[in-house]
């Protein structure tokens, strides 16, 4: 697999994971 590939499938996936925590984080303050 090239970098360049391997790469920007680590970015989409560290996005998808910084977008769910932070609704997660706003849900969890949001309920208290």
């Amino acid at each position: 697999m090239p970098v360049e590939v391997w790469s920007g499938s680590i970015f989409l996936v560290s996005r998808r994971f910084n977008r769910v925590l932070d609704e997660g984080f706003a849900n969890t303050h949001s309920a208290t």
